[in-house]
């Protein structure tokens, strides 16, 4: 199965189709060997509507997963939206902070939206899980401190025990 996975797809859907194909007429010539056409006409009607039972449900689970997949897709495409929306949002806001504060947190954003872009994005497509944006958690914390500590630089008591 696993070497099958690594050919080309066209490949590996023509060798897949062929298996199968190739069972399906041999056990239709198996069945047309051992019954005659008479007694298969007794059963035909009973047959039919067995196939069609299970040919609505095959429909029905079709139908339910490609409403799950699409329904996934659709909520990660807007969470996404959502998540590049709020960063815009803080990144605007952080205008109305005074200088070296708004400068570090604009930085900040643009390196949060560039380890998006960059890595975890493209882990997402391959499938992998990228845990590697917890890194610039210090960073902010880094950019917190600085900010209380030249907002509030009489108050020692709230920013002392803070070791940077």
């Amino acid at each position: 199965m696993q070497n099958l996975l690594c050919l080309p797809a066209p490949v590996s859907f023509f060798i897949v189709s062929a298996i199968t194909t190739f069972f399906a007429l041999a056990g239709l010539y198996l069945v047309r060997k051992k019954y005659s056409a008479d007694v298969l006409k007794e059963n035909h009607e009973v047959a039919a509507i067995i196939f069609n039972a299970f040919g609505l449900f095959y429909g029905v689970m079709v139908a339910f997963v490609v409403f799950v997949t699409w329904s996934g897709y659709s909520d990660a495409t807007k969470n996404l939206q959502m998540e590049a929306s709020e960063a815009l949002d803080i990144f605007h806001s952080a205008g109305a902070f005074p200088e070296p504060a708004n400068r570090i947190i604009q930085q900040g954003l643009r390196d949060y939206v560039a380890a998006v872009y960059n890595d975890e994005v493209q882990r997402m497509a391959e499938g992998d899980i990228s845990l590697h944006l917890g890194e610039l958690t210090p960073s902010w914390r880094l950019c917190s401190i600085r900010w209380m500590r030249n907002q509030f630089p009489t108050e020692s008591s709230t920013a002392n025990h803070y070791t940077v």
